[in-house]
């Protein structure tokens, strides 16, 4: 999954300056330096961090976002450095709405091991109007791991994600169903949950 890390991070490089056209773009830098001392220490910090944002329109119905963060925190004995690139497509009709999302966040560290996580989720919900049941369907994988050989943490996980609404006369109807699947590939051990939830409601004004 190192590999989903590098397309988010240069699809945000090339992608950006094409905003400058037909878009929005935005960048900010941050920087701090700390210095004290005492009569039993001396030391110091310094903290960066860079922020690129941009959205764009591609057509009346579609559009393209997204965002990078880079921070580093230096010390006199370690450096700690954390990566973090989104994109997200979003897709808006009169029949339904749908959102594409990926995200990648990578943390380096020079006295440890370096984490990765990577995430994606896809969220569909319908905008047919009231006389037809409100739809929302999701799905999203996860990753999550390390950088030793072997690893010492390495989860995977999705989920899937199902809502309902509906009225019907003096009835609301609503349904939701979820369930996900966690796996730990270190400890070789998976797990299933599975949650359900229904209700009925009727209303009626006698006056």
């Amino acid at each position: 999954m190192g590999r989903l890390f590098l397309i988010v991070f240069w699809l945000l490089i090339m992608l950006a300056p094409l905003t400058v056209m037909a878009g929005s773009i935005g960048f900010s830098g941050d920087w701090r330096y700390q210095k004290w001392s005492s009569e039993l220490e001396k030391s110091w910090s310094f903290r960066e961090n860079y922020s690129l944002n941009f959205r764009r329109e591609l057509t009346d119905t579609m559009s393209l976002a997204g965002s990078g963060r880079y921070a580093k925190q230096r010390t006199p004995d370690r450096t700690l450095q954390q990566i973090s690139p989104t994109l997200t497509f979003s897709l808006n009709n009169d029949l339904f709405s749908f959102n594409l999302s990926g995200t990648s966040n990578r943390r380096i560290d020079s006295d440890g091991p370096d984490y990765t996580t990577n995430t994606w989720d896809a969220t569909l919900y319908s905008n047919w109007g009231e006389k037809w049941p409100a739809i929302r369907l999701a799905y999203g994988r996860s990753y999550n791991y390390d950088d030793q050989h072997p690893h010492q943490v390495d989860n995977r996980s999705n989920h899937r994600d199902l809502t309902l609404n509906y009225s019907l006369f003096i009835f609301d109807l609503y349904y939701s169903y979820r369930d996900s699947k966690d796996e730990d590939l270190v400890s070789d051990s998976t797990t299933w949950s599975y949650d359900q939830f229904g209700k009925v409601e009727a209303n009626k004004s006698l006056f």
